[in-house]
C-alpha cells in the first residue's frame, strides 16, 4: 500500500525522466556556458601576455644592443723585460780617424759614429749570450722554472751545428728545467728579429702553458784592417717575452720583404771578416725599407678605417637612447691615425687647407699597389703618425739617411698630405722611378735638411747606444729600442714606435710596438720604468776605458789567430772584463768550448797589460797544427791577391791570412 502511489507512476516515467532533464539542463548549462567562456577569456589573456611579453624582449633587446660588448681581454703580447751586455773597453771614433791617417770627421760625421765597443778572443757570441741572459734572469727575478722557450738570434758562429741556445741551457741545468723550446736562428742581422716573432707566436697561441719566452740577439762585428773596420763593434741584449706587456708588439701592422741577394755574407768558415758589397747592400737596405714602410703605411690605413667605421657603427646605434658611444667607439678614437684634415692643418696654413695641393699619388707612383688617391675623409698615414722610430743601426749615417728616405715615399703617396714645402724640394724625385733615387747625393742632401727636425724628435732618441758601441749585427736594432726606453721611460706610455729590422741577403721587416701599463698583478713588476731603471745605459757607458787604436788591432788580431783553432787557451787578458762576466776558458782538442765565470768581487782593470804572442812559423810560412779536423785556409796567394779557392792546409802564422774578404771601399754595408 505505501509504494502503489509510486507503482501508479510507472506508465508516466518516461515523461517524468525527460522533466527532469530537462530541469537539470535548464539549471545547469547557463553555468557551464559560463565556465567555458571564463576559461577561454583566460586562455586570450595568456595568449596576449604572452605575445606581449615576447613584443617587450624584442623591443627591449633592440633598445638595449647599443655599443657592442667589449671584447674578451687582449693578449697584449710583447716585451716584458730587456737587458744589454757589451764589453769594458772601447775605442773613440776621433782616435781611429787620427790613427787611420784619415781626415777628421771621417768616421764621427761620414758613419755618425762616436766610439766602437771591442774585445779579444776570450770572449765570444755564447759568453756574451751567457751574460746578458744571466743579468736579465737576476735582475728582473725571474725563476728558471718560468722559462717555456729560449731563442737565439746570431751571425757570430763558433760552430756550424751546436746552437748558442743549447750553451745557455747550463744557466738552467741547477733548477732540472729541460723544457724549453726554441734554437738558434741565422740570417745577417735578421736571426734576432725573427727569434723575437717566434717567440710572439709562441706566447700568442691558444695553446701557451703561461711561462716566459726569453730572446737573445748577440754578435761580434769585426772587420779586416781597412775602411770597414770602424763600421765593427760588439753587443747583446736579451729581452722577456709574455703577455700584458709594457712594450706591445702588434703583429697585425708587420710586413715583410725578403729577396735573394748577395750583398753581405761570409763563404770562409777560417775567417771571421765578410765577404762585402757596401754600395750593394746599402741599395738592397733602402729598397727593402721601400717596400716594407709602403705595405706598412697601408695596412696603417686599413686598420684606422676598420676602427673608424666601428666608431660610426657605435655611434649610429646609441643614437637612439642618446649614450655617448664606448667600447669600439672609445678605442677607434684613441687609435687612430690622423685625419687628412689635421696631417693638412699641421702642414699648411693653420686653417685645415693647404696652398699646395701636390700631385697625386696614381701620377707620382703608377706602379705603387696603393696607386689611387685615397677618397676624401679616408686617414693617410705618414711619419706624423708615428710618435719615434727604431731603425737597424750599422752606422748611424744611414739611420739617419733611412728615416729620411720615409718622407719620400710619403711625398710619393700622398703627395697633398706632407708639407707643401716638402712637395716643392722633392718634386725633380716624385716622379722618378725609384731604382734612380738611391744614389742621388742631392736627393739624400734633400731629404736631409728635410728630415732633419723630425729626426732629432722621433729618431735620436734611440740612437745614443749604438753610437757609443758600433753595430751589433743581430741586437741593433734592439739596442736601440732599449735606448729608447732607457732615454724615456713611462713617456713611452700610448706612443706609437715603428721599427724597421735588415738582416742582409735579405730579409727585413716593419712593425708597431705600443707603450702601455700593464694591467695584471703579476706583471706590475714588468713595466717601463723598472727597464729604466735596470738598464741604467748612461751609468755603464760611463764605467767603460777608452783604449788607444793599437790595443784594438792587437784584440782583433788575437781573434784572427784564435779563430777556428782548438786545445787552445785565449790570450786576451780576463782581467779586462767586468766582474761576473762569463768567458772562454779553452777550447779542447776536438774543439768542444768551455766557459768559466770571473768572480763577482774581482776587481776590473780594462789597461791590465796585454802582449800578442804570435805562434812561430815553419819555413813555408804555415803554422803547424794543433789539433781540429779538415782546416781550411782563404788568405792572401803568393801573389798577394785573395784566395778565392779553398783547400785543405796548414794554418798560417800571419793574422793577416784571415783577412781574405775583409770590407773593400764600400765598407761595411748595412748588413
Amino acid at each position: 500500500s505505501r509504494i502503489s502511489p509510486f507503482l501508479q507512476l510507472i506508465p508516466h516515467a518516461r515523461l517524468i525522466f525527460d522533466l527532469v532533464v530537462v530541469c537539470l539542463a535548464a539549471v545547469c548549462l547557463p553555468f557551464l556556458f559560463s565556465q567555458l567562456r571564463s576559461n577561454n577569456e583566460k586562455r586570450a589573456d595568456a595568449a596576449q601576455v604572452n605575445t606581449s611579453t615576447a613584443n617587450s624582449i624584442a623591443v627591449t633587446s633592440v633598445d638595449l644592443r647599443g655599443p657592442s660588448p667589449p671584447p674578451p681581454p687582449k693578449k697584449n703580447a710583447g716585451i716584458l723585460a730587456m737587458e744589454v751586455y757589451f764589453p769594458s773597453t772601447y775605442v773613440k771614433q776621433t782616435d781611429l780617424e787620427r790613427s787611420n791617417g784619415v781626415s777628421s770627421g771621417k768616421y764621427t760625421l761620414g758613419l755618425g759614429q762616436d766610439a766602437m765597443a771591442f774585445t779579444g778572443d776570450v770572449e765570444d757570441v755564447n759568453s756574451m749570450a751567457l751574460n746578458v741572459t744571466s743579468e736579465l734572469m737576476t735582475k728582473y727575478g725571474i725563476a728558471p722554472q718560468t722559462i717555456g722557450r729560449l731563442e737565439v738570434g746570431t751571425e757570430t758562429l763558433v760552430d756550424k751545428s751546436k746552437s748558442t741556445k743549447t750553451v745557455l741551457m747550463s744557466l738552467f741545468e741547477g733548477s732540472g728545467n729541460t723544457d724549453i723550446e726554441g734554437a738558434t736562428i741565422i740570417n745577417a742581422c735578421y736571426g734576432g728579429t725573427a727569434a723575437l716573432l717566434n717567440a710572439l707566436a709562441w706566447v700568442e697561441n691558444d695553446n701557451w702553458d703561461g711561462r716566459y719566452a726569453v730572446v737573445v740577439a748577440a754578435d761580434i762585428a769585426v772587420y779586416a784592417d781597412g775602411p770597414a773596420r770602424p763600421t765593427g763593434g760588439c753587443g747583446a741584449v736579451a729581452m722577456l717575452i709574455g703577455r700584458d706587456a709594457p712594450l706591445v708588439v702588434d703583429g697585425s701592422l708587420r710586413t715583410t720583404s725578403a729577396a735573394n741577394v748577395w750583398d753581405f755574407f761570409k763563404p770562409n768558415p777560417r775567417s771571421e771578416y765578410p765577404e762585402v758589397d757596401g754600395a750593394l747592400s746599402q741599395s738592397c737596405f733602402l729598397q727593402s725599407l721601400d717596400d716594407c714602410y709602403t705595405r706598412y703605411a697601408a695596412k696603417q690605413e686599413r686598420k684606422s678605417d676598420k676602427l673608424r667605421d666601428a666608431q660610426a657603427h657605435a655611434e649610429h646605434q646609441t643614437a637612439s637612447d642618446g649614450t655617448a658611444p664606448s667600447g669600439a667607439a672609445g678605442a677607434a678614437g684613441a687609435t687612430s691615425t690622423a685625419s687628412p684634415a689635421g696631417a693638412v692643418a699641421s702642414a699648411g696654413d693653420g686653417k685645415g687647407g693647404s696652398a699646395d695641393k701636390g700631385p697625386t699619388s696614381a701620377s707620382l707612383s703608377p706602379t705603387s699597389t696603393d696607386a689611387s688617391s685615397l677618397p676624401d675623409g679616408e686617414s693617410v698615414y705618414t711619419v706624423a703618425s708615428s710618435d719615434y722610430f727604431v731603425f737597424h743601426s750599422p752606422y748611424n749615417k744611414l739611420v739617419q739617411k733611412s728615416f729620411a728616405r720615409l718622407l719620400l715615399t710619403d711625398a710619393r703617396r700622398h703627395g697633398n698630405m706632407v708639407p707643401p714645402g716638402h712637395i716643392s724640394a722633392l718634386l725633380p724625385w716624385l716622379s722618378l722611378p725609384l731604382a734612380s733615387t738611391y744614389d742621388d747625393k742631392g736627393l739624400e742632401r734633400t731629404l736631409k735638411n728635410l728630415s732633419a727636425e723630425d729626426y732629432s724628435a722621433k729618431v735620436a732618441p734611440s740612437c745614443g747606444l749604438s753610437k757609443q758601441i758600433g753595430n751589433t749585427y743581430t741586437a741593433a736594432v734592439f739596442m736601440n729600442l732599449t735606448c729608447l726606453v732607457d732615454e724615456l721611460g713611462e713617456r713611452l706610455r700610448g706612443k706609437r714606435v715603428t721599427v724597421f729590422s735588415y738582416g742582409s741577403g735579405s730579409i727585413a721587416s716593419m712593425y708597431e710596438i705600443r707603450g702601455r701599463v700593464p694591467t695584471g698583478p703579476l706583471n706590475k713588476r714588468f713595466t717601463l720604468e723598472r727597464i729604466q731603471a735596470t738598464v741604467q745605459l748612461q751609468r755603464r757607458l760611463a764605467s767603460r776605458a777608452d783604449l788607444p787604436p793599437i790595443e784594438l788591432s792587437l784584440a782583433l788580431e788575437a781573434r784572427a789567430l784564435a779563430h777556428g783553432q782548438a786545445d787552445a787557451k785565449p790570450q786576451y787578458p780576463v782581467s779586462r772584463l767586468w766582474p761576473g762576466a762569463y768567458y772562454l776558458e779553452s777550447v779542447a782538442p776536438n774543439g768542444a768550448r768551455t766557459y768559466a765565470r770571473k768572480p763577482m768581487d774581482a776587481a776590473m782593470d780594462p789597461r791590465a797589460p796585454f802582449t800578442l804572442a804570435r805562434p812561430r812559423s815553419n819555413s813555408q810560412g804555415s803554422l803547424s797544427s794543433s789539433g781540429g779536423v779538415g782546416a781550411y785556409s782563404g788568405g792572401i796567394d803568393d801573389e798577394g791577391e785573395e784566395e778565392k779557392q779553398w783547400r785543405p792546409v796548414p794554418r798560417r802564422a800571419s793574422a793577416d791570412a784571415d783577412m781574405g774578404g775583409g770590407g773593400g771601399a764600400g765598407g761595411g754595408g748595412p748588413r
